[in-house]
């Protein structure tokens, strides 16, 4: 995959993750202001925060890994030479592509399916959840994509100076 792809990619998932952002902001103020202004508050707002919120974990989990922004062993990677550094690099990436691959696009298109196949809609909404649960998946071929794609492009691990207390 080229550059140019990877760059447009990671600059709509950022968009994505900024809209998503402004959405929830936007939806829970309007809860606030229905709720304690109005003193009649929206039934559909925390329900769709919960829905904002799910989409946004999923994919900006891929933009973590993505950015390097994962949960790494950094105590290790810290006292390691560079060429152990690089190593340990590939493995949790590799963790995190079976990570991708089998609880996020296996497990959570498993999910898509199932509640599919149940009809399952949101109480509020009424919006399938079939819809929500489509975050998982699309964040498993991502978080898949991302980590292959930093196997094949390692980012220089700098040593920290002395920890910040």
């Amino acid at each position: 995959m080229s550059t140019t792809f990877h760059n447009r990619l990671l600059a709509v998932l950022r968009a994505l993750l900024i809209l998503l952002l402004a959405a929830m902001a936007l939806d829970v103020l309007w809860q606030v202001v229905t709720r304690f202004i109005i003193g009649d508050p929206s039934v559909w707002t925390e329900e769709l925060a919960r829905f904002i919120l799910i989409w946004l974990g999923a994919l900006g989990a891929a933009y973590g890994v993505a950015e390097g922004f994962h949960l790494e062993m950094d105590y290790f990677l810290q006292k390691a030479s560079e060429t152990r550094r690089r190593q340990l690099d590939r493995v949790i990436l590799a963790i995190l592509l079976l990570i991708g691959l089998g609880v996020f696009l296996f497990g959570g298109g498993s999910l898509v399916l199932l509640a599919q196949d149940l009809g399952q809609t949101s109480p509020a909404l009424g919006l399938p959840m079939s819809a929500i649960y489509l975050s998982l998946p699309i964040s498993g071929i991502l978080i898949a994509y991302f980590a292959v794609h930093r196997m094949g492009h390692p980012v220089a691990h700098d040593k920290p100076s002395e920890p910040i207390d």
